[in-house]
């Protein structure tokens, strides 16, 4: 087929201008008419995920190993479920083009069901303009075929992202079936972890690599640390005997943290002499923020992290935001105590130089220093600053909290006096 293929502006007689738009198409797969489908020549293979390929009636014995690893533009990588291959159909039923592709299945989320990359293109000889949002390929018939991108689908897509909604519909049909997100699997969680604002972010990095879990005590079988298993077994070995010889110096829990001496260090408040102290008015909360409110405060003051207070000159209110795994977590609006606060410019740490500093070492530790804020006392005059109101009371802070000005600061003094500046 010698047929020249050509674009013009009647190409793009219904883009609205201007644009940036992706190209989101409809493609019949597998017997299936399958929407969102993004047209990436920047993807090295052809994707479906797996939402579209459960409702196009596909099962995971379908599918063979792949075991390469997809790699995001980000550098993330990601281990697909397989990879199969799927009769796909473009064009109108003149002008259409059928042929077979392999497609990489994967379970991540997205707004998208599949991503034509430059395999599909090159298989059915497209060519794309984004700027008409079209793209046209040689057809069975010896015609040119033409496939137009769906702009008000493809910003759809763009706000959703994040929403992971997926649509697939049958042919012929006249409606998508929309497919919601699978709800979050629920995560044990121990109960002293929720004081770490940390816990339970779903923004975690898992390892790629695979992970033992070794006890490392003889009378505690809740002591329990990860090493990778494909560590060679002398460096395993001295890494666990080293772990287990110093294992006293290592906080398990809450009550194992015993504080940093206040003759060494302790974090002071510098308000302004001429602030005006402000009280807030107290915010009611909703029956399920005020338990978990009071089962907060309840576990903070069995481990002498607060303690009552009265006649506060500053008072703030607790807000409750919720965690991904369901939980609730407590944080103080301190906005304005800290607003009295002048910014204290101790250098803290930049991300680049830490990762620097790593170059070069085979291993790398991820033993951090647990619940670090809590360890260093307030200053006693300062205490009553930090106050909180609750339904059962007021209460403040004995311990360094979350959302103060300036708490990065003794952190990273604290570490330069112990370990030195490196």
């Amino acid at each position: 087929m010698n047929l020249p293929i050509t674009f013009t502006e009647d190409d793009a007689r219904n883009v609205h201008f201007s644009h940036h738009d992706p190209m989101v198409i409809d493609a019949q797969i597998a017997n299936k008419l399958v929407s969102h489908v993004l047209v990436d020549d920047g993807s090295s293979v052809n994707l479906l995920f797996k939402p579209a390929f459960t409702v196009i009636g596909l099962t995971e014995a379908d599918v063979a190993s792949c075991p390469t690893l997809i790699y995001g533009f980000n550098g993330d990588a990601l281990l697909p479920m397989g990879k199969i291959q799927l009769p796909v159909t473009l064009g109108s039923e003149l002008q259409h083009s059928f042929k077979f592709c392999t497609f990489v299945v994967v379970d991540c989320p997205t707004a998208y069901n599949v991503i034509f990359g430059r395999p599909a293109l090159v298989e059915f000889g497209a060519i794309t303009s984004i700027r008409h949002l079209c793209m046209k390929f040689p057809c069975d018939n010896g015609g040119v075929g033409t496939v137009r991108g769906d702009q008000k689908s493809a910003r759809k897509c763009y706000h959703v992202s994040a929403r992971s909604i997926y649509m697939v519909r049958d042919e012929p049909v006249e409606d998508f079936i929309d497919l919601l997100p699978p709800p979050p699997t629920e995560r044990v969680v121990q109960e002293e972890d929720d004081l770490d604002p940390r816990i339970g972010d779903d923004r975690a990095l898992e390892p790629m690599d695979e992970i033992d879990e070794v006890c490392i005590s003889d009378t505690d079988p809740t002591r329990i640390i990860q090493v990778r298993k494909s560590l060679p077994a002398d460096v395993r070995a001295a890494i666990i005997a080293q772990v287990k010889e110093n294992q006293d110096i290592l906080a398990w829990s809450h009550s194992n943290m015993t504080g940093i001496d206040r003759n060494i260090i302790w974090h002071a408040l510098s308000i302004d002499p001429n602030a005006t102290p402000v009280r807030q008015k107290r915010k009611p909360l909703g029956t399920e923020r005020a338990e978990a409110l009071k089962l907060e405060v309840e576990k903070l003051s069995s481990i002498n992290f607060i303690r009552e207070d009265v006649y506060p000159i500053w008072l703030a209110n607790p807000v409750l935001v919720p965690k991904p795994n369901g939980t609730w977590r407590m944080c103080i609006d301190f906005t304005d105590l800290n607003k009295a606060c002048p910014k204290d410019c101790f250098p803290l740490p930049r991300i680049d130089q830490m990762v620097d500093a790593t170059s070069g070492y085979e291993i790398l530790s991820f033993k951090d220093a647990y619940s670090g804020y809590n360890q260093i006392s307030m200053h006693v005059a300062d205490q009553e600053h930090t106050s909180f109101q609750t339904d059962k009371g007021i209460y403040c802070y004995i311990v360094m909290p979350f959302g103060l000005k300036n708490v990065g600061q003794p952190i990273k003094g604290l570490s330069i006096g112990c370990f030195g500046p490196g």
